[in-house]
């Protein structure tokens, strides 16, 4: 919807050039698309900068051309649905010229603004596979900054459609991204859509408390675009916590804002929001009429087709208070096809329940009950996924605090250690050489972990041996999507335990030095044979767990036999070919006699144990 992206990228259409100016120097170019890309106002004398780079932008190389490219996305208005079908148009025709190029920057850019117009127009599908396609080029690229920007629009995505931790890993990883590029302003924007996220949620507390730090940080900096997405932001909050009066004065400001603005979809999303702020209040006439835009110069056709759901949501709910039902359920079915594609759980609870208290009313009791009941499920999905995401949520930041106290600890005695070495190598400098040098490169290992754990969800998430993902955090990431799955938001999810066999065999012959390089090796073997949305995580000793969302039970078998075959032809130094690697895999799809995720996973495991009792270095498939 337009405010949640009204500073997302729109279209790498050509800005009419208004003059030749000089080439800048390299030093100056950046400089100037750092700081246009911070500025988030959107001036004339915005466009008119990037329209100077736009007419300069073949001079430069495939990167400063993806940076430029990306503000040309920035620079363009996009108040209608005609806008958003020419801009895919667009894209898809330079992705046909630039086809073949191997030129990664442009397709990056050109994936991630169709991606944005897709979602725009609700087709979600394909718009998370730009957005997966442009991070996996981002990553080969290196380049950090489009993989904050593709996060970022991804989690934004994802949250709209109430798939919470993912949006909240999504719009951290970015946030972090941007922390370590040091673009303050940018950081503070994935803050503000993860309070966003938090209110999603229903994580109502924390939202504000975040959303009152960051207000002040707005005002300090001047910033009125963004400012005026967070009085959005929490508008919304205000309504749904029942103080509507607050709402409605915060939406004031923001709609007379994006009316001077000319941001004709802004407008109307606000417009939506403060009209259900009336209604709540009793207000009905007055909300029917905030919800209606015949003032604002587009027609219907060329809204999104979101906004056009919630104004009839918001018609049908006045219609059913003014007691004419019939119009109240007319304006309900219209509303339901979008709400239903576009996944909107909470407002099609919402559409089912006005519904049925309409049909009651006109005698239809049958249909009525019918709707009832789909209300029923699609609230009680509603609130399981909610519950279930604020539960996970909440054990994630107990390890967090977990976490950043043994941090501190490890600190103290890392010192003490460096201390003690300090005072050896002093007292027996020639003598103890070699345990002084050997503690010194211990302690040098320890200070690098150390700098790497400064980051305290890296400390939280990882296997320090390994790398890969925890016990506890891919417990937690399965949790997440069974829950997904449960609840009919995922249509598969397999899940894999992989155990390498004969690996007590390597500690007691080789030592645990080299069962600990085993361990590594096959971890990262294993993640290499995975695709971008799956997950890997250390369940314990020598035993992975593999989360597959999406993968139906052929398709995991598939990956398990990829991950055996790889993990077979690996090859680790020091240890014999008469002691050769292999693992035994066991894999399971969630189905409905999984009432609880453990039952998942102990069906894999038993198809694990299977294939160990057939000999080893197999796949087994749980029935």
């Amino acid at each position: 919807m337009g405010i949640l992206h009204c500073f997302i990228c729109l279209l790498l259409i050509t800005v009419p050039s208004i003059g030749r100016a000089d080439t800048l120097a390299p030093s100056a170019l950046l400089q100037e698309l750092q700081a246009l890309e911070e500025d988030f106002s959107y001036s004339e004398n915005y466009r008119q900068r990037v329209a100077q780079l736009v007419s300069q932008k073949e001079q430069h190389s495939s990167a400063i051309q993806s940076r430029i490219a990306q503000l040309q996305c920035d620079s363009w208005s996009a108040n209608h649905v005609s806008d958003y079908l020419q801009g895919i148009q667009f894209a898809e025709r330079e992705l046909g010229i630039i086809k073949g190029r191997k030129n990664l920057y442009s397709e990056a850019g050109l994936r991630l603004c169709r991606g944005w117009f897709r979602q725009r127009l609700g087709d979600i599908a394909k718009a998370k596979d730009d957005y997966d396609a442009t991070l996996s080029m981002a990553s080969q690229l290196g380049d950090l900054r489009l993989q904050a920007k593709a996060r970022s629009y991804l989690g934004t995505m994802l949250a709209s459609q109430g798939d919470m931790l993912e949006a909240l890993h999504n719009l951290k990883q970015a946030k972090a991204l941007y922390d370590g590029l040091g673009l303050t302003r940018m950081s503070l924007r994935q803050q503000t859509l993860i309070a966003n996220t938090y209110r999603r949620m229903g994580s109502y507390v924390q939202a504000e408390v975040l959303f009152d730090e960051l207000l002040q940080s707005y005002r300090d900096s001047g910033d009125e675009g963004v400012l005026n997405d967070l009085r959005v932001y929490q508008g919304i909050l205000y309504s749904k916590t029942g103080r509507d009066e607050k709402a409605i004065a915060l939406l004031t400001l923001a709609e007379s804002y994006f009316m001077a603005q000319q941001l004709w979809m802004e407008v109307s999303e606000v417009r939506l929001w403060w009209a259900n702020a009336l209604l709540a209040l009793g207000r009905v006439d007055e909300a029917f009429a905030k919800g209606d835009w015949l003032d604002l110069p587009q027609p219907d056709h060329e809204v999104e087709p979101i906004l056009l759901a919630m104004r009839n949501l918001l018609r049908g709910a006045v219609m059913e208070r003014k007691g004419r039902y019939q119009q109240a359920v007319d304006y309900i079915e219209l509303a339901i096809p979008t709400l239903t594609s576009e996944a909107h759980q909470e407002m099609l609870a919402k559409a089912y329940r006005i519904e049925s208290s309409a049909l009651k009313s006109l005698g239809r009791y049958q249909t009525s009950l019918q709707k009832l009941e789909r209300y029923i499920e699609t609230y009680q999905q509603v609130e399981l996924e909610l519950q279930g995401h604020r539960r996970l949520q909440m054990l994630l930041e107990q390890d967090l605090d977990q976490q950043k106290q043994e941090n501190e600890r490890l600190q103290v005695r890392r010192k003490m250690q460096q201390q003690e070495l300090a005072a050896l190598e002093a007292a027996r400098r020639w003598r103890m050489m070699a345990v002084v040098f050997g503690g010194g490169m211990l302690m040098l290992v320890l200070l690098y972990q150390l700098q790497r754990g400064r980051t305290l969800r890296q400390l939280t998430l990882t296997d320090e041996l390994t790398g890969i993902q925890n016990r506890r955090q891919v417990q937690l990431q399965a949790e997440a999507l069974f829950l997904r799955a449960k609840s009919g938001h995922l249509n598969h999810l397999s899940v894999l335990i992989v155990d390498i066999d004969h690996f007590k065999r390597v500690n007691d012959r080789l030592g645990h030095l080299m069962g600990d390089k085993v361990l590594t090796d096959v971890a990262r073997t294993i993640s290499a044979s995975l695709r971008g949305q799956d997950r890997v995580g250390r369940n314990g000793g020598e035993e992975f767990m593999v989360l597959l969302p999406g993968a139906p039970l052929a398709a995991a078998g598939e990956v398990a036999e990829r991950i055996r075959l790889q993990v077979a032809n690996l090859r680790v130094d020091g240890v014999p070919d008469t002691m050769p690697i292999r693992v035994s895999i066991g894999c399971a799809q969630y189905d409905l006699r999984d009432s609880e995720l453990s039952r998942l996973v102990h069906r894999a495991d038993m198809a694990m144990y299977r294939a160990k009792e057939k000999g080893r270095d197999r796949v087994e498939l749980a029935s």
